[in-house]
């Protein structure tokens, strides 16, 4: 069973504290919902723009589920989105390197 954790309790196990937004473009989000079969709630629940490395942000997966959505998205979507280094296990509530 996944657990239950605020999207806020993840980013601060992955140390995601400073130049992380959990909120996410809402056009963005749409045209991914359109172009792909990933439901608006499970791109929301798992990924962030994170802006430590660029002013714009980079759309960023932070559970291996969001790995698993973002290789759809980029297939999909045809773009090239990176994968982070690191992600949260919902299931094992653990740290995991991608």
């Amino acid at each position: 069973m996944d657990m239950l954790l605020s999207k806020g309790d993840i980013m601060k196990a992955l140390g995601m504290t400073r130049n992380v937004d959990s909120a996410l473009p809402h056009p963005f989000v749409v045209e991914i919902t359109k172009k792909t079969d990933i439901r608006y709630d499970e791109v929301c629940s798992n990924f962030v723009m994170d802006y430590t490395t660029n002013s714009w942000g980079q759309f960023t997966p932070i559970t291996k589920k969001g790995i698993s959505l973002l290789e759809k998205i980029n297939i999909l979507m045809e773009m090239e989105i990176p994968n982070p280094e690191k992600v949260f296990n919902l299931k094992t509530g653990m740290v995991e390197t991608v």
